[in-house]
């Protein structure tokens, strides 16, 4: 679409398309207005180079929702539900948007994998993660400002990132962490940027690496702290645990495959990074086993104690291994990593051995 015009129209009575950008004919851009609903099909993005955007409501559904670089007008989305499907940097990137209003808008990152949101310094009514979550800036990281967001929801047992360097992110009234339990640890990782929650909130079952918060009070319970993490009020800290892996294959967050004794009933609970796990012969059912890791997983020490059969270790796509203790192996016991996934040794600790 390439317009000066303010007052164009799209009814797309249903269609899909591959791919729509706004931009200008001549000038600065026209005005584009939504008459129903706007949808790519698949890997299709919705690109704003340059004019105004007038959602009306209607649902908005892309591979990616971009606005570009040097951008003028206005983007008035609200009441409108949108969903994005890729992971990155595309999910969701208005930090080059002129001017943005979102009142009543709930956006909805689907994919799994750490789709970005990139809201730049304007303020959201709703910000759904299916997986990880990922917030902040693509490529321009030195605008100043804050970017606030009304209601922020994502799922226990993912990691929270906000990759902002100068933007600080303004919770206005709820931080919503689904699920969360010893089985499903979630992973709060600071940089330069700081989390502002306006309102008293309690949480469990977090692992904290240097993410400060500078707003209200925020208790947290059976809670890990892996880094410095300023402003949060520590209430219980868990009691570090033996595990033993029980029941063949399958994933190392499934809590039902560690017991507290060896061979025993599940215990429902992943290890952290205060928990030696174990390795033995109750730890298969009656061949070699595959455990595959999809997230960041963390223990203590790693003892592998016997093997009657081998064990590979999937280090799958976006997954990390943090092991914060010594590690000892046998011979058929196997960590296989996805492209550049590493083993990362976190300890502090001068006395940790690993045997390969």
């Amino acid at each position: 679409f390439r317009s000066d015009e303010p007052s164009n129209r799209i009814d797309m009575a249903g269609h899909t398309v591959r791919q729509i950008i706004l931009d200008a004919d001549t000038g600065s851009g026209g005005g584009w207005e939504l008459l129903d609903s706007l949808s790519t099909n698949a890997k299709g993005d919705i690109i704003i180079n340059q004019g105004s955007f007038y959602s009306n409501g209607f649902l908005i559904r892309a591979d990616g929702f971009i606005v570009s670089n040097g951008h003028v007008g206005d983007i008035i989305i609200d009441s409108s539900e949108i969903f994005v499907h890729v992971p990155g940097s595309r999910a969701f990137n208005f930090s080059d948007a002129d001017s943005v209003s979102a009142l009543g808008t709930t956006v909805n990152l689907l994919n799994e994998g750490g789709p970005r949101f990139n809201g730049g310094p304007f303020h959201y009514n709703k910000v759904v993660f299916k997986g990880n979550a990922l917030l902040g800036l693509a490529n321009s990281a030195s605008l100043p400002g804050e970017c606030r967001i009304d209601t922020l929801i994502f799922n226990a047992g993912n990691y929270f990132y906000p990759l902002w360097q100068s933007y600080d992110i303004r919770i206005v009234d709820t931080l919503i962490i689904n699920g969360s339990d010893c089985g499903h640890y979630t992973h709060f990782k600071g940089g330069s940027s700081e989390l502002n929650i306006q309102k008293p909130h309690q949480f469990n079952y977090i692992i904290f690496e240097g993410l400060k918060n500078i707003g209200a009070n925020a208790t947290l319970n059976n809670c890990v702290v892996v880094d410095s993490a300023t402003g949060w009020n520590f209430a219980n800290d868990p009691t570090p645990k033996t595990l033993y892996r029980v029941g063949g294959s399958g994933d190392w967050h499934d809590g039902d495959h560690w017991s507290d004794t060896s061979g025993g009933a599940p215990t429902g609970c992943v290890p952290t990074l205060l928990d030696d796990v174990h390795f033995d012969e109750h730890s298969f059912d009656t061949a070699a086993i595959d455990i595959d890791i999809n997230k960041y997983a963390y223990c203590r020490d790693l003892i592998c104690d016997s093997l009657p059969y081998g064990a590979d270790v999937n280090l799958n796509q976006n997954s990390r291994m943090h092991i914060y203790g010594s590690l000892y192996l046998k011979p058929d016991f196997v960590f296989r990593a996805f492209n550049n996934i590493y083993i990362n040794f976190m300890s502090d600790s001068t006395d940790e051995q690993i045997d390969f």
